[in-house]
Parts: structure tokens; sequence; C-alpha cells
């Protein structure tokens, strides 16, 4: 007797696996990781400069924005951020499913009742 085992063509999609909870785990890490190295290269694009103007007079303080790394720290922290989304994701699919509540059909061809 041997019984007929479905194909994994024909089997449906499992959402809920539990091997997500450590795919968010990691995206988590990641996330963190990546907005400390942004915090750093923020820092790095933002320098003072003082300028001393002569006897009497008060130094000339200007502040310089340096693009190339506010950019990378502004990539970065949008990365994090879908990080962030995806490891949400992950872990409601790592928990649960959703379930869907069987109702009627709105247009039905029977009469109503």
């Amino acid at each position: 007797m041997t019984t007929e085992q479905p194909s994994d063509a024909l089997r449906p999609a499992r959402l809920n696996q539990p091997w997500r909870g450590f795919v968010a785990l990691g995206e988590a890490i990641l996330a963190a990781i990546a907005v400390v190295v942004a915090i750093q290269l923020w820092g790095r694009g933002v320098t003072t400069m003082v300028t001393p103007l002569g006897a009497g007079q008060p130094p000339l303080t200007s502040t310089i924005f340096y693009a190339n790394w506010m950019a990378a720290s502004i990539g970065l922290v949008t990365i994090a951020a879908f990080l962030v989304l995806d490891g949400l994701r992950q872990t409601l699919l790592a928990i649960r499913t959703r379930r869907r509540l069987l109702l009627p059909p709105l247009v039905t061809a029977a009469p109503p009742q």
C-alpha cells in the first residue's frame, strides 16, 4: 500500500516558519550596526573651523559640511529602516499567519432567505 505525497509544486507555501525569527534577529543586529556607523559618518561630515581675524576682534567660527559623508550616513539610516521593516515582517511570519474568516460570498445566484 502506497500513500501519495503531494508534490512540492502542488503543496501550498507555508508562511509560518520559525526560522524566520532568526532572520529577523539578524536583520535587527545589522540595522543597529548600520545606525552606529551612520552616526560616526555624520560626525565626520560636520567640522568646525576657527579663523582668527586680528587684534581685538573675536575669531570667525565656520561650520563645514561634507556632503559625501552625510549622504553615506543618510543612506545607511535608510537601509537600517528597511531592515527594521523587513525584520518586523519576518517576526510576524515566524509567530503566526493571518487567519481567514470564511464569509459567505456577497453576490450569489441563490435567492435570499
